[in-house]
């Protein structure tokens, strides 16, 4: 805070007014913060939840597929132990797709 005062005894009221004035404000503390549109902050959070979401969306999407392939081979497995067994068995009568 500058305070210009003048030197004459004839405004040493005013003076004395100006120099309180300038004390009172030095001990005034303002903390500056940006402003922010609530809806924009609103919609930054909803577009990092959806970069989020589409991410874990990849991800499961990928270990379903890897599922998927195991479930296959797995299928595949089992099929060719109850043929194998319809074999030794040899009653003709196993239908197996």
């Amino acid at each position: 805070m500058i305070c210009n005062v003048s030197p004459s005894e004839s405004s040493s009221g005013e003076i004395l007014s100006s120099l309180r004035f300038a004390e009172r404000t030095k001990k005034v503390e303002n903390k500056a913060r940006v402003n922010i549109d609530p809806k924009l902050e609103q919609l930054n959070a909803l577009l990092k939840e959806q970069e989020e979401l589409l991410t874990e969306n990849a991800r499961l999407a990928s270990e379903l597929e890897a599922l998927h392939k195991e479930n296959a081979k797995l299928r595949a497995t089992l099929t060719d132990v109850m043929q194998e067994k319809c074999k030794k068995k040899g009653c003709g009568k196993c239908i197996i797709a």
